[in-house]
């Protein structure tokens, strides 16, 4: 069983990465921290860092309140603490985003149909029955073809052409005289003085050739490679957000206090004012390893930047 979330309704304000996401087989976790399984972007706070939590059962999936706001379960409040089964179909309203439950079942095996031998067919007869199995319209309609061979019965007892050897009772030099002899037969005699196989090297005849082919090959190879990468959407996927994680650690550096510090040292230099700016400086940094803990950078970069991909697409 495989059970994934469908983001039916996001706020305008919000965006996220996906709207279909794929649960493990065992659950998970939804909330507004990023390491959740259901990541639900939330800048006015009104969705917890882990919201709700689907979990696996032997009756199947239950869903649990984690949160002081709490959920909606088909228009229904769910109190913190309460575990309700859901099925496929089911709504989960958190603050202004609408889930859609969808749940998997692995089909059964189709049964195979097998021929039925007649000769291999066990009958149960009870004896003590009064009804006579011969009877039966089961057996009767059972037509036995009679065999019928189709082998020849002529020449049976012939001789056979092929049975005698028709050079028995010559003698090989009389039959050496009919042989026509071999020409142009170099025969090579292996002297004790001879160099071992295992010594001779058999070099090729133009070695650039060799090195040009190979290295085509390796080419050619590559290319497929790459062409088959590209062709892989998973692949594009995961080289975008490659890329979109890189790009704000980029972002990132600009801000960080660690560069920016050399910058402003320069300005401030024996200023009356610098234990001021010191004091303004530390709640700087203060500030930007909260929000950089806390994912603040990420999440707005992340959701600037999927807004303006999808202003793209729209153009």
């Amino acid at each position: 069983m495989a059970i994934s979330i469908h983001l039916v309704s996001i706020p305008e304000q919000e965006a996220v990465a996906s709207r279909i996401v794929h649960l493990p087989e065992e659950g998970g976790v939804i909330g507004r921290s990023p390491d959740c399984d259901v990541v639900l972007p939330d800048h006015s706070s009104r969705i917890s860092r882990k919201h709700a939590a689907i979990t696996l059962t032997n009756d199947g999936y239950f869903i649990q309140d984690l949160s002081r706001n709490g959920i909606n379960l088909n228009d229904k409040s769910v109190q913190g603490g309460l575990q309700l089964p859901i099925s496929d179909g089911d709504i989960i309203a958190i603050a202004d985003y609408s889930l859609l439950v969808s749940t998997l079942t692995a089909s059964k095996a189709a049964e195979v149909n097998k021929e039925v031998d007649v000769d291999t067919l066990s009958f149960n007869i009870n004896a003590s029955d009064d009804v006579d199995f011969l009877e039966t319209s089961t057996l009767s309609s059972i037509q036995v073809e009679p065999m019928t061979n189709d082998f020849s019965t002529q020449n049976v007892l012939a001789e056979d052409p092929f049975s005698s050897d028709p050079f028995d009772g010559f003698e090989q030099e009389e039959i050496s005289r009919f042989e026509e002899p071999i020409n142009n037969v170099q025969h090579v005699n292996f002297s004790e003085e001879t160099e071992p196989s295992s010594t001779i090297e058999f070099v090729p005849m133009n070695r650039e050739n060799d090195d040009i082919t190979s290295s085509l090959q390796q080419l050619i190879a590559l290319s497929k490679e790459n062409q088959s990468l590209l062709q892989n959407p998973s692949f594009q996927h995961d080289q975008l957000f490659a890329a979109l994680e890189q790009t704000i650690e980029q972002f990132l550096d600009e801000f960080c206090p660690e560069q920016l510090e050399s910058q402003f040292n320069e300005y401030v230099g024996n200023s009356l004012f610098v234990n001021k700016e010191k004091r303004y400086w530390r709640i700087y940094r203060k500030t930007f390893e909260r929000r950089q803990k806390n994912g603040d950078f990420r999440r707005q970069f992340k959701a600037l930047f999927i807004e303006n991909m999808q202003r793209g697409g729209e153009d």
